[in-house]
């Protein structure tokens, strides 16, 4: 289960807010902020959902890259 620690680091991984995290993911602030507490676990599909992020945005960043040298 994804500590709340984790959760956090994964986010600034992740470049994103935990306000910026919420609006993609359709849910309110208040919720995602309780993540990580002792009563409130992280949902488990969160860790492979920043995963997911963090790599598509390193592929975006790499697409752009190759664009670039093909222009050249």
């Amino acid at each position: 289960m994804l500590k709340r620690d984790e959760f956090n680091s994964l986010l600034e991984d992740a470049c994103l807010t935990k306000i910026e995290f919420c609006e993609l993911i359709g849910l309110e602030y208040k919720s995602v902020n309780n993540w990580g507490t002792p009563k409130i676990d992280v949902p488990k599909w969160v860790e492979s959902w920043l995963k997911n992020y963090i790599e598509r945005k390193k592929l975006e960043k790499i697409k752009e890259i190759l664009k670039e040298e093909i222009k050249d």
